[in-house]
């Protein structure tokens, strides 16, 4: 669920002690859970589900969205914060 150049960054903390241990969710938060719920669909249609797991699996994606709704001065609080020019520049000489 990372874009290309967001596994630099991710690479960079497993290698931090003092970030390595907090959860992901602390760093990467719920812009990424969106990003997962976006590509679901897509993941589910390459399983062979039956019909009413599929019909349970659309239930509860869409009760987490709405939960999310609710309560996205919580979960979307943070400010969000453009790559710097010199943070791509890394990436693209690393062409990870």
């Amino acid at each position: 669920l990372l874009y290309h150049f967001e596994r630099l960054q991710y690479d960079n903390i497993a290698k931090d002690d003092s970030l390595n241990k907090l959860r992901m969710s602390e760093i990467y938060g719920g812009e990424h859970l969106l990003r997962l719920l976006v590509k679901l669909p897509e993941m589910f249609d390459q399983v062979d589900l039956s019909k009413t797991a599929d019909t349970l699996l659309q239930k509860v994606i869409n009760e987490l969205q709405k939960f999310l709704m609710k309560n996205k001065e919580k979960y979307f609080g943070g400010s969000y914060s453009k790559c710097e020019d010199e943070y791509l520049s890394i990436y693209d000489s690393n062409k990870i």
